[in-house]
C-alpha cells in the first residue's frame, strides 16, 4: 500500500506571491487530488476554470432559487491560489474538490457563539486580540496587509514559507486559545471531514490549500477525532442552492467595492503576479503614460530616475522588491514634484484597475440571462456591459439599435437593475429625439437579473408582469405617472392601459391640488415626447383634460392664505403647469388657465406674489390690455399697503422677460415712482426682493435696461418698441415681408 502524503498550503486569498508559490509547489508535488477551501456546493461550477473563456476576475454566483436574498459570491482573480490550484488540477487531470463548509449550510444557519476562554478577556495581551496586527506592528507596519505581502507575497519561489506559515499560525492560535469564531471552528471540522474522504476514497498524494489561518488544524487533522467533528456538524442541514459564473471587475474584488475580498490594490497583484521581477519599470511606464493623456510632462529620464528611486527606497527599507509604498513615493516626487494631483488616477488605474472578467457562453444559464445577453448585443451595448468605467451613451430613437437600447435600459430600471440613468429630456439639448445616458454595470446586478427570472423568461416579459404587480400596489399619483413614462419608453404596450386607468382612478379622489399638478406637468411630457414611443396618445390626453380643469376648480379656495414658502413653491409649480398647458396647445384648457389667473388676480387672500404673477401672465398672452396692467400694478403699489405686500406683487410680476420694462414705459415710470416714494428704511427692506426680481432677467435684458435709465427719464418715457431695430436692417428686411405677405 502506498504511503499517505497531504500536504497543506496556508496561503492568503488572492495573494499573488502565494499563488506563484503554490504553482511551483504543485508541479513539485504531482498530487493526485485537490482539495480547495471553496464551499462544497459550488464544486459543478468548478469544471469551467480550465475554459479559455473564463477570463478572470470572475465570481461564481450561489442563490437560493426561492429567496434570492439568501446569495453569495465568491469571486476569483488569475492572481488567486485557489483559481490556480483548481486550474493545475483540471489541465492534469486530477481529482479537484471543494471542502469547505457549504453555502447552503452557512447562509441559512445561526451558529452558536462559543465560550470565550480565559484570555478572551477586557485587559488580554495585544498578542492575543489580534494576533498578526501585533507582528505587523512588531515588525514596523502599521497595516497588517501590507506587513503579510512584505513578508509573505514577495517571495514566490521559497517553498519553505509553506511550512513556516504552518508554525506560526499554530502558535498564534495555540496562544490565542484556538477557539475563534464559531462559524469558523464549524469550517474546519467539516473540511476535515472531507479530507478523511478524500483518503478514504483512496488517493495518497493530496494536496490542500487553504486560507493561512486554517492551515495547522488541517495540517494536524489527525488530532482531531471523526467524532468530536461529527459532533461539531450534528443538526445542520442543507438546502440546496443554485450556482453559475458571472462577469466580476477589479473594482467589486477591492475591499472599497464593499465586498472585502481582502485586496485593496488587485491591479498591483495582477501586475506582481505576472511581471515580479519587472514591477518598478512596467508601473513607472503605465503611470508616465497616464500621465503623459493629462497633458503632464513625463519624460522617458523621468522613467528611469523614479525606477531608481523606489528600488533604493526597498533596499534602504530591506525589502526584496519595491512594493506600492515605493511606487507611490517615486511617482510623486519625481513626476509629480512633490504634488499629491495625479495620484488619484495612478491609483485608480494602476493599483486598484478596472479591468472586467468574462464568461463563457456555455456556461448554463437563466433564460433571462440569456434575453439579456442577446438585447445587448442587438442593442449594440456590448462595450458598454462589459466595462467597469462609467460611460456617457447618446441614443438617437430613429436609429433601431439605439431605440432597442433605450426600450432595454427603460425595461432594467423598471425592475430595479439601474444600468443607466436617463439626463431629464426636458433639459436636453439635443432634441425629442435624443437620449443621454450615463451607463456603469455592476456585477451585483447579476442577481437582481436572476431575482427578474421569476416574472418572466425575457426581460420584456418580466418587466410587464412586474408592471402589473406594482399597480396594484401603488397609490400615489407621482408614483404612477413614472411607472407610466418608463413603461412607455420601454415599450411594454399591454401595461399602458391598466396603468392610465390607474391612474384616472388616483386623479378622481386626489385632493391634494400640489400632487395633482405635478402628475400632469410630467403627463403632458409624456404626452408631447410619447411619439418616439408610440403611445396611446388620445388615452393621455384625454386624462390631461380630466385633470386640469379640476386643478383650476380647486385652486382658488387652495391658493387662499397661504404663507410666504407655501406661496412661492405654489406659483413655480404654476409656472410650470402655465408652460406644460401652452405645450399642450389645447384652446378649451388654455382658456380655462386664464380665466382661473383672471380670478386669481382679484382675489385679495391669494398671496401678492401670486396675484402678481397672473397679471404678468395675462399681459403676456394679451388676454389684459396694458392699460389694465397699469391700473392693477397702482393698486398693489398703492401706499395704503404695507411695503412687503407691494414688493412681493411687484417680485411676481417681473417673473419673465424684462423687455416688458422697455417696451412698455408706463409700467416702468409706476414703478421708478414707487421707489422714489420710499423712504430709506422701507427702501432697504424691499431692496433684496427687487434685486432677486431683477436678477432673474437675462444679463443682455438687464444692460439694455441699464442703458434706458442711463438716458434720462424723457428718452424713458416717449421709448417705443421700435427702438430696438436697426433702421438700416429693416429697409433691408423689409421688402422680403412685403413679399412673404402677398402685399
Amino acid at each position: 500500500m502506498k504511503e499517505l502524503s497531504l500536504i497543506v498550503y496556508g496561503i492568503r486569498h488572492h495573494g499573488p506571491g502565494s499563488a506563484k508559490r503554490l504553482q511551483k509547489a504543485l508541479r513539485q508535488q504531482d498530487p493526485d487530488c485537490m482539495l480547495i477551501e471553496a464551499p462544497e456546493d459550488i464544486s459543478g461550477c468548478l469544471s469551467f476554470i480550465d475554459d479559455t473563456t473564463l477570463q478572470p476576475p470572475v465570481a461564481v454566483l450561489a442563490y437560493y432559487p426561492k429567496d434570492l436574498s439568501k446569495a453569495a459570491y465568491l469571486p476569483f482573480a488569475k492572481f488567486s491560489p485557489e483559481y490556480q490550484a483548481a486550474r493545475y488540477a483540471l489541465q492534469h487531470k486530477i481529482e479537484l474538490r471543494a471542502i469547505d463548509l457549504p453555502l447552503g449550510i452557512s447562509l441559512f444557519s445561526t451558529f452558536k457563539e462559543q465560550k470565550s476562554t480565559s484570555k478572551d478577556v477586557i485587559g488580554a495581551k495585544p498578542w492575543i486580540l489580534d494576533p498578526l496586527g501585533y507582528l505587523a506592528k512588531v515588525a514596523g507596519y502599521d497595516d497588517v496587509e501590507r506587513w503579510w505581502e512584505a513578508t509573505f507575497e514577495e517571495e514566490d519561489d521559497d517553498l519553505r514559507l509553506f511550512r513556516a506559515i504552518i508554525d506560526l499560525m499554530r502558535a498564534l492560535r495555540t496562544e490565542v486559545g484556538a477557539t475563534g469564531q464559531s462559524d469558523n471552528l464549524i469550517r474546519e471540522a467539516f473540511m476535515r471531514k472531507q479530507i478523511r474522504k478524500a483518503i478514504k476514497d483512496g488517493f495518497t498524494n493530496i494536496a490542500v490549500v487553504c486560507g493561512a489561518w486554517h492551515a495547522p488544524v488541517l495540517h494536524d487533522y489527525v488530532h482531531f477525532s471523526a467524532r468530536q467533528d461529527n459532533q461539531q456538524l450534528k443538526g445542520l442541514k442543507k438546502t440546496a442552492l443554485k450556482s453559475t459564473w458571472i462577469p466580476w471587475s477589479y473594482e467589486r474584488l477591492a475591499k472599497g467595492g464593499g465586498y472585502g475580498a481582502g485586496v485593496v490594490s488587485p491591479a498591483w497583484y495582477d501586475l506582481v503576479f505576472n511581471k515580479r521581477s519587472e514591477t518598478s519599470i512596467r508601473f513607472m511606464i503605465k503611470a508616465a503614460r497616464l500621465l503623459r493623456k493629462e497633458q503632464l510632462d513625463v519624460s522617458v529620464a523621468h522613467v528611469e530616475e523614479a525606477v531608481r528611486l523606489a528600488n533604493s527606497l526597498s533596499v534602504m527599507r530591506g525589502r526584496r522588491l519595491a512594493g506600492i509604498d515605493e511606487l507611490e513615493e517615486a511617482v510623486i516626487s519625481v513626476f509629480l514634484q512633490g504634488k499629491e494631483k495625479g495620484m488619484d488616477l495612478i491609483r485608480r488605474m494602476l493599483i486598484l484597475g478596472d479591468v472586467v472578467g468574462r464568461v463563457p457562453k456555455t456556461i448554463p444559464q437563466l433564460p433571462i440571462q440569456k434575453d439579456l445577453g442577446q438585447a445587448v448585443k442587438s442593442a449594440r451595448l456590448s462595450k458598454e456591459f462589459e466595462s467597469s468605467e462609467t460611460l456617457s451613451k447618446d441614443l438617437d430613437l430613429r436609429k433601431p439599435a439605439n431605440l432597442l437600447g433605450s426600450q432595454l435600459l427603460h425595461r432594467l430600471l423598471i425592475l430595479g437593475i439601474p444600468w443607466g440613468s436617463l439626463k431629464d429630456r426636458r433639459k436636453q439639448e439635443q432634441g425629442r429625439f435624443k437620449e443621454r445616458w450615463t451607463l456603469k454595470w455592476r456585477p451585483d446586478y447579476a442577481v437582481r437579473v436572476i431575482e427578474a427570472g421569476m416574472y418572466g423568461k425575457t426581460v420584456k416579459e418580466a418587466a410587464s408582469v412586474y408592471v402589473g404587480l406594482r399597480i396594484k400596489e401603488m397609490r400615489d399619483l407621482k408614483s404612477l405617472t413614472v411607472l407610466l413614462d418608463q413603461v412607455l419608453k420601454g415599450d411594454l404596450r399591454a401595461s399602458v392601459t391598466d396603468l392610465l386607468q390607474a391612474l384616472g382612478k388616483g386623479a378622481a379622489i386626489q385632493k391634494d391640488l400640489s400632487e395633482l399638478m405635478r402628475s400632469v406637468v410630467e403627463l403632458i411630457a409624456i404626452y408631447r415626447y410619447g411619439t418616439n414611443y408610440e403611445t396611446d396618445e388620445k388615452a393621455i390626453a384625454n386624462l390631461i383634460k380630466e385633470i386640469i380643469p379640476r386643478i383650476c376648480s380647486g385652486m382658488p379656495l387652495f391658493a387662499s392664505q397661504l404663507n410666504d414658502d407655501m406661496a412661492r413653491s405654489l406659483f413655480l409649480q404654476m409656472r410650470e403647469l402655465q408652460g406644460a398647458i401652452h405645450s399642450f396647445k389645447s384652446v378649451d384648457l388654455i382658456e380655462q388657465w386664464q380665466g382661473l389667473l383672471h380670478r386669481l388676480i382679484g382675489m385679495n387672500q391669494v398671496h401678492p406674489t401670486i396675484r402678481g404673477w397672473c397679471t404678468r401672465g395675462l399681459l403676456d398672452q394679451k388676454r389684459i390690455i396694458s392699460s389694465e396692467a397699469r391700473q392693477r400694478m397702482n393698486q398693489a403699489l398703492s401706499v395704503m399697503l404695507p411695503p412687503k405686500v407691494q414688493v412681493e406683487w411687484l417680485e411676481g410680476f417681473l417673473q419673465g422677460s424684462g423687455l416688458l420694462l422697455i417696451h412698455q414705459p408706463l409700467l416702468w415710470q409706476l414703478i421708478n415712482a414707487w421707489v422714489e416714494k420710499l423712504d430709506k428704511e422701507t427702501f432697504e427692506e424691499v431692496l433684496p426682493v427687487l434685486r432677486r426680481a431683477f436678477s432673474n432677467f437675462p444679463e443682455r435684458e438687464r444692460e439694455l435696461i441699464l442703458n434706458q435709465i442711463k438716458k434720462g427719464p424723457e428718452v424713458m418715457q416717449n421709448q417705443t418698441i421700435n427702438d430696438q431695430y436697426d433702421p438700416e436692417l429693416v429697409a433691408i428686411l423689409l421688402p422680403g415681408i412685403h413679399q412673404l405677405l402677398g402685399k
